[in-house]
């Protein structure tokens, strides 16, 4: 199958996308190596969202879910994002639950990709969604500290 986009990274950037391009009715593939440099931190800022709740009820909102995704654990936002495009959009976006291994451009111009599982995909357009990796220096505790004691982000711990 030819998708047309293939996005390798599910955090903030990789959902969006997938969810813009279920707005235009294009199909996707999100891969996702499940390890999100926000997995220590236990709540994730400034994602614009929609809440429902108290306030959004007293705006005449006919949703009773209480869900505020500006300060949702990061884990929590994810699931959350993910469910919603395969309820709204379902058949359009393919979450594959694995890394990817190589990508290159073929001669059509198109993207092969080759998966973790060894599984090849083929694709449009490549959207690289893979945010960034903390390097830590080498002092004892740190790495067990991060997230706890050693934060990386002001808005979210400052």
């Amino acid at each position: 199958m030819l998708f047309d986009c293939l996005i390798i990274g599910s955090g903030a950037a990789g959902l969006s996308t997938a969810l813009a391009l279920c707005r235009v009715v294009r199909r996707s593939a999100v891969f996702d190596t499940m390890v999100h440099r926000n997995r220590f931190a236990p709540r994730m800022h400034t994602i614009p969202t929609w809440y429902f709740g108290p306030l959004a009820q007293s705006l005449q909102s006919t949703s009773t879910d209480e869900v505020d995704r500006d300060h949702a654990e990061p884990a929590t936002y994810r699931q959350t994002a993910r469910k919603e495009i395969e309820d709204r959009y379902p058949g359009l976006v393919t979450f594959t639950g694995t890394g990817v291994t190589t990508v290159k451009k073929t001669e059509t111009g198109t993207f092969e990709l080759q998966d973790r599982d060894g599984q090849t995909w083929h694709g449009k357009k490549l959207v690289l969604a893979v945010g960034s990796q903390d390097l830590f220096p080498p002092i004892e505790g740190y790495e067990s500290c991060w997230g706890q004691r050693i934060y990386q982000c002001l808005f979210c711990d400052g």
